[in-house]
């Protein structure tokens, strides 16, 4: 049988109409068909835009995004632990992000001067050995500015341990640093302690004397020797 071309058109506009007549199915919008829909961007199909849409088209790209691990991300990832702003394009090392975390004290180098000071009190804080001597001051006054008694219990240091003369510029008072320091004199089983009050120029060694009558006296048993070999050192 054949139909003729009026019949053909008619019948096709009456499939149409009942096929639009049909009702359209659901499309349930979870992240799988929003992914494929976002696949079917070739096929200029639209995708509707709401905020559920975004937050998944989002975490798409996120997943579609591959970030490069290198020193620079990773300090950025430590810097952002840290809660500071990090200037664009700043890279910062490792040891100052971890000193910045942490607090680290900042080492104090001392000065010249201090470094001497050690240096002297280390090399004097030895023992000495040399020979004890004793002479009479009389009440006169010393390289340490003090006076000082025949029975006092004092010491002169030889020229080359006393050190220089130093002295205030203020007051003119000595500052030498060996001055009023204790020491402790031994001859045999016996010592005494004495202050540092005095330089001794005559003085030929480093561990050598020369104390008061009464610290030479106590020492010995008495001033008729007036030489003997001892040791000391600070207290």
């Amino acid at each position: 049988m054949y139909l003729s071309t009026s019949t053909t058109i008619a019948l096709v506009a009456a499939i149409a109409e009942l096929t639009s007549a049909l009702p359209q199915p659901k499309v349930s919008w979870n992240e799988t068909t929003i992914i494929a829909r976002r696949q079917a961007d070739n096929l200029n199909t639209t995708v509707p835009s709401n905020e559920t849409t975004i937050q998944l088209t989002r975490r798409q790209d996120d997943l579609n995004t591959t970030v490069p691990c290198n020193e620079t991300t990773i300090l950025t990832r430590r810097q952002e632990d840290l809660n500071t702003t990090v200037p664009a394009n700043e890279t910062i090392p490792a040891p100052l992000m971890f000193k910045r975390k942490y607090k680290l004290p900042t080492r104090q180098v001392p000065s010249e001067g201090i470094l001497s000071r050690v240096a002297r009190s280390l090399h004097l804080k030895r023992a000495f050995e040399g020979e004890f001597t004793f002479y009479s001051p009389a009440g006169g006054v010393g390289a340490c500015g003090t006076t000082i008694a025949d029975t006092d219990f004092a010491a002169a240091l030889s020229a080359s341990t006393f050190g220089e003369d130093t002295f205030d510029p203020a007051t003119g008072q000595p500052t030498n640093p060996n001055c009023g320091r204790r020491l402790r004199a031994s001859v045999g089983d016996k010592s005494v302690e004495v202050t540092v009050v005095d330089k001794c120029a005559g003085c030929q060694g480093a561990g050598d004397l020369d104390l008061t009558p009464a610290a030479f006296q106590a020492l010995t048993g008495s001033l008729d020797s007036g030489r003997v070999s001892g040791s000391w050192d600070f207290i």
